[in-house]
């Protein structure tokens, strides 16, 4: 079966081999190398904020909230404790992110995104929804709304298989 670089005419280059591993499609091989990919187009976007992938995700984040503790914060994200604990950290280094105690609770904090990290925010979401938009323009409005429902049900199996571990 032909892979979709192949489909298209265009070659995905060193991923050819990859995308037609087994020469069968391989969804969640598929899955795992887009999102490293779309990292990849995130990562180069962010240094120019100097921040990381750790550190936008937090900051994207605190901007739903107005305010928020470390477990909301992990809750919300499936985010890795300690990369988020080191992000959160350094936001507050940079001014981008401040923490006060939280009153409903002495032995957490409350973490908000200051007005340097709000501003970063939107710097970057615009950026960043630019790309989205662009990714979104490759396919018709059925198709995309296809794939978005095909995504949210891989997404549910992923959360039920995990369940029965």
């Amino acid at each position: 079966m032909a892979s979709s670089g192949e489909q298209d005419g265009r070659s995905l280059g060193r991923l050819d081999k990859a995308w037609r591993l087994g020469g069968r499609p391989n969804l969640a091989l598929h899955l795992a190398i887009l999102g490293r990919l779309v990292d990849r187009c995130m990562v180069r976007q962010l240094s120019e904020y100097g921040i990381n992938i750790a550190q936008w995700r937090a900051i994207a984040l605190l901007s739903l909230s107005r305010q928020a503790t470390f477990g909301e914060l992990a809750g919300y994200g499936w985010h890795d404790r300690g990369d988020l604990s080191r992000a959160l950290a350094r936001l507050e280094e940079m001014g981008l992110a401040s923490r006060t105690p939280n009153p409903a609770d002495r032995r957490s904090f409350l973490f908000a995104l200051t007005e340097s990290g709000r501003t970063t925010y939107d710097g970057f979401s615009k950026e960043w929804r630019a790309f989205e938009s662009e990714c979104d323009r490759l396919f018709p409005a059925g198709d995309l709304a296809t794939i978005n429902r095909g995504l949210e049900q891989l997404a549910g199996h992923c959360l039920d298989h995990m369940e029965r571990d």
